[in-house]
């Protein structure tokens, strides 16, 4: 593609950065690359304002801006191995039982969440002897608490939606009583 001015253009004495901004539409795909450029030989008739003269612009070849690069919204989940297996004495405050490391290194753009479904398996006892469940990322609240009554689907409501930074992993922890 090519941009074209139809009027004239006006650069002032001395240098001048201009920054070209343009929206990529929704054709685009993952990891497509964009490029932008300009070949100053190919430009005509410019001439000094005040005296009129032909001008011969530098470089006399093409200079091209850097790749840039689309990236879609992306996000990974995954259960860590920590903590490991354990026993859990009953009546434990804030037991640490899961942690998701929300993934969002390969992102192009920061993610918001609004809920966490969970999983639950119970292979002794009740899901209801669990009571005061929460995420927590980094000692901090961050869901809803949930009282399970059946194993199963558990579903995290996130307080205030939770954002994933792209480029970044986030970690949570799901702890109960």
């Amino acid at each position: 593609s090519s941009v074209k001015f139809t009027d004239a253009v006006t650069f002032p004495v001395g240098i001048t950065q201009f920054k070209l901004v343009g929206k990529l539409s929704s054709a685009f795909t993952n990891n497509q690359t964009v490029k932008a450029g300009t070949n100053p030989a190919d430009w005509k008739q410019v001439r000094g304002e005040t005296t009129g003269n032909t001008v011969t612009p530098t470089p006399n070849s093409s200079v091209e801006s850097n790749t840039m690069t689309a990236k879609a919204g992306s996000l990974s989940l995954y259960v860590s191995a920590l903590p490991i297996s354990q026993s859990v004495v009953a009546g434990a405050s804030q037991h640490e039982f899961a942690r998701y490391s929300l993934n969002a290194s390969g992102s192009g753009e920061d993610l918001r969440m609004s809920a966490l479904p969970t999983y639950l398996t119970v292979s002794s006892g009740n899901a209801s002897d669990l009571t005061n469940c929460k995420l927590t990322k980094d000692g901090t609240t961050v869901s809803a608490t949930v009282n399970p009554t059946s194993a199963g689907n558990q579903n995290f409501a996130l307080e205030n939606g939770l954002t994933i930074p792209k480029g970044q992993v986030t970690t949570l922890s799901l702890r109960c009583d």
